[in-house]
């Protein structure tokens, strides 16, 4: 039996189901590609204003960024983020409660060819119980579930004594710079929820894993592809290291068990992946040259220093087993930073909000879960705050024919709202 309080609340959110819908489709009708989101958050501050809160836009300090061990970016220019600002959207409270910050992204990857998909990238069409577009569901329905959890609370006639924070972070899709920098500018709370696309409906992530990227690069002896015998063909050297990598995947995937991983049916806690593969400069030419791009996960108390030294052990250890390798070792490059794996305890009193109001709008047992990915929740463990990640279901995410499920945002908003109601409480 559903308290007083959920029923007002599911009420004013049903009662907003075309305000939901009209302004989902206005902001997918933004591009927003990372890069270029000035546009879409000129939308976002009018929302924030309409509802009475005090909006705050800044640009991201790349002097400031570069200082952060959590800073990703390889080689940013020094005018990176102009014109691409973070809007925040403050309520502020009496200070008599905990306060809050809930936070999406902005951007969006690119479209890619437009023949792929059946409504155009921009259309935020509705069918049925799906509104399409790029940035439906990662990550522009994070944004307007934020906005009217808050809009219809405040409709509900509830008068939070917390501050709330509200927040459109750009370059999320490269990096997560802007909820980076939202927090180093002091945009923080007693506790912060990231809502973004999630591994499982209605889940709630508690963990995602880290991420190491790096480049290897093995040297060949290039000749005339008649007189083959006489070069060393960079590929075949290279193929050798690709399997180890592969078979050191393998083993982790046995050994590295992360169990909130696994509860969405995956097989694996973490994934090593060789991602790129470029090699040789001319087809009648024993290529010289061979080079792949790697991305490598960690599990949550996995350190980047131990999953660098393991990978860099197994290329080395192939080397050593190669003549030619051996006297010519593959060039092992790391990104300059890693995005460090997260994980949140699970009796945390943000975290048991959040699933009582998640299991009374669903009437069921929500499972906590984890995101076996990077997310911008990461920042977190630099700044003590404890939080979560949620979101709604949809599909095609970074493809063709985007779309989010629209019963499942409007659930999303109802359980954020009961959560920012009962987070005053506390």
């Amino acid at each position: 039996m559903k308290n007083d309080l959920l029923k007002k609340i599911e009420a004013v959110v049903d009662n907003n189901i075309d305000n939901i819908n009209s302004c989902l489709s206005d902001l997918v009708r933004i591009p927003s590609v990372t890069g270029k989101e000035a546009e879409a958050q000129k939308y976002v501050e009018k929302m924030y204003k309409d509802i009475g809160l005090k909006v705050e836009s800044f640009i991201p300090d790349i002097v400031k960024l570069k200082k952060h061990p959590a800073y990703v970016h390889l080689d940013p220019e020094d005018n990176r983020y102009f014109n691409r600002p973070n809007v925040e959207g403050i309520l502020e409270g009496t200070g008599k409660a905990k306060s809050i910050k809930l936070n999406a992204h902005i951007d969006t990857v690119p479209p890619g060819p437009e023949d792929g998909w059946k409504y155009p990238p921009t259309s935020g069409n509705i069918i049925g119980d799906r509104l399409y577009g790029l940035g439906a569901v990662d990550n522009k329905h994070g944004i307007v579930a934020n906005y009217f959890a808050l809009k219809c609370l405040l409709e509900s006639g509830i008068v939070p004594e917390g501050t709330i924070i509200l927040e459109s972070a750009v370059e999320e899709e490269d990096g997560g710079a802007g909820t980076l920098a939202g927090l180093i500018e002091g945009y923080t709370a007693d506790g912060l929820i990231v809502t973004d696309t999630v591994s499982d409906d209605e889940g709630i992530n508690i963990a995602c894993a880290g991420i190491n990227y790096c480049t290897v690069r093995v040297k060949g002896l290039a000749a005339h592809t008649g007189y083959a015998e006489f070069g060393e063909n960079a590929i075949l050297k290279m193929n050798k290291i690709v399997q180890a990598i592969h078979e050191l995947d393998e083993r982790r995937g046995r050994e590295k068990i992360y169990p909130l991983f696994l509860r969405t049916g995956k097989k694996k806690s973490s994934n090593h992946v060789v991602t790129i593969y470029n090699a040789g400069t001319y087809r009648s030419s024993v290529p010289d040259w061979a080079e792949i791009l790697c991305r490598l996960g960690n599990i949550p108390g996995e350190k980047s220093e131990q999953v660098r030294e393991e990978f860099e052990s197994v290329v080395m250890n192939i080397a050593n087993s190669d003549e030619w390798l051996k006297e010519n070792p593959p060039i092992i490059k790391w990104t300059r930073r890693a995005n460090e794996a997260w994980s949140q305890n699970d009796d945390h009193p943000i975290v048991k909000t959040y699933k009582w109001a998640a299991d009374n709008i669903y009437m069921k047992d929500i499972p906590l879960t984890g995101f076996s990915a990077s997310c911008d929740i990461r920042f977190l463990q630099y700044f003590g705050m404890p939080g979560l990640v949620t979101g709604a279901q949809g599909g095609n995410s970074h493809s063709p024919n985007e779309y989010i499920d629209l019963p499942s945002l409007y659930r999303l908003i109802k359980v954020l709202s009961v959560f920012l109601a009962k987070w005053q409480t506390i």
